[in-house]
């Protein structure tokens, strides 16, 4: 039997170039506006699920419409059976978890202190204040994220950081294109957009600033997404607006790369935190102080109606809307 030679790995994949910081942010950008792209059409059906639940229906905007050319001074009637669908599900209450050893000696006592931790951890974070905004979005987009992370802002007693878990906005998530079904682990990329004020960010990135030469103004000047919130029905935000718009690029490396003379296997999980098209934070090895072979990004994607055939999944208003009109 012959062998076949072992081929050596090509140092880039096309498309998919982390080489250096110029390149991160070429492949960012790019990656980001294909996945930002294809989540247009999604989009739209979120805008009209949004409508619904505050009682904005396509019957009622036509006849407000027409009375109001027509100088009729009547307005129609809406029903509120979206909002009360979505309301009268939501479960505030956190599930407690337990845990169970598989004996009855040590691991019992490990798995009690896995359970404490964990205990802890939803107790310091509050979960249960934030889960009911992930409730709503479950039941009215169809989808919902949390993302759990190492935050040094957050006290642990008397030393700093400790882990922060948040609620993800469905709209803030841009996930691989790529993925036609399953969740963000699938994929080989995810991007999170998020504003934070100009003074906030000039504090946390002024080392990084200083570094490249460049003022949180400056970062001012280009957008990921437009400022205008896609559920902002009262006003636009405009250039007044004081915050920056943070890119968080996670993503798979494609392959085996070097990074601060430590070797970083192909497919860890790494981060390029960019603003203003600038690259600010380069993580190579999210997971690498862990020291667990872990390649999973830190999000947690969830959902109550899946679509086997696309990523997004089916709200809970999708079977009503007709019913309501």
């Amino acid at each position: 039997m012959k062998l076949r030679k072992k081929q050596p790995q090509p140092e880039v994949v096309s498309g998919y170039d982390y080489s250096d910081r110029e390149a991160r942010e070429r492949t960012a950008y790019a990656l980001f506006r294909r996945a930002k792209n294809a989540r247009t059409a999604v989009e739209t059906e979120w805008e009209r699920y949004n409508d619904y639940y505050n009682g904005i229906h396509d019957v009622t905007r036509d006849l407000t419409e027409f009375c109001r050319e027509n100088d009729i001074p009547w307005l129609p009637a809406s029903v509120p059976d979206p909002y009360i669908l979505v309301e009268s599900q939501i479960e505030p209450t956190v599930p407690q978890p337990e845990f169970r050893g598989r004996d009855d000696d040590l691991d019992s006592t490990m798995a009690k202190r896995r359970e404490f931790a964990v205990r802890y951890i939803a107790e310091n974070n509050r979960l249960s204040d934030m889960n009911t905004r992930n409730e709503r979005r479950l039941l009215k987009l169809g989808d919902a994220f949390w993302k759990a992370y190492w935050d040094e802002d957050m006290r642990c007693g008397e030393a700093r950081g400790d882990i922060r878990v948040s609620d993800i906005p469905v709209e803030a998530v841009f996930p691989d294109p790529a993925v036609r079904g399953g969740s963000v682990q699938d994929g080989q990329y995810l991007d999170y957009v998020y504003r934070i004020h100009k003074v906030r960010f000039a504090q946390m990135f002024r080392a990084e600033l200083e570094e490249l030469g460049i003022t949180a103004e400056e970062t001012l000047s280009e957008d990921y997404v437009p400022r205008s919130e896609i559920f902002d029905m009262t006003s636009a935000l405009n250039d007044t607006d004081d915050t920056v718009q943070v890119l968080e690029h996670w993503f798979r490396q494609p392959v085996e790369t070097t990074a601060d003379g430590e070797t970083v296997p192909a497919g860890a999980v790494a981060c390029s935190i960019q603003a203003g098209g600038h690259e600010l934070r380069y993580i190579p090895n999210y997971w690498r102080r862990t020291g667990a072979q872990n390649t999973l990004f830190p999000f947690v994607h969830y959902w109550r109606i899946q679509d086997e055939n696309r990523f997004w999944n089916k709200s809970e208003l999708s079977a009503v809307l007709d019913l309501v009109d």
